[in-house]
């Protein structure tokens, strides 16, 4: 049973890992955006999202 928990949490983490590192290029894309100039990029961003 140890064994399975380990595995478990390990799955759990790396899930974590990419929804935090997602989350993470989310918020620098709207950063950039939100510097950024032109207003082009982000209604096609919305549109594809």
């Amino acid at each position: 049973r140890a064994l399975a928990a380990g595995h478990g949490w390990n799955a759990t983490g790396q899930v974590g890992a990419a929804l935090a590192a997602g989350g993470i290029v989310m918020l620098g894309l709207a950063w950039m955006e939100s510097r950024s100039r032109t207003r082009r990029v982000m209604p096609a961003v919305v549109a594809g999202a």
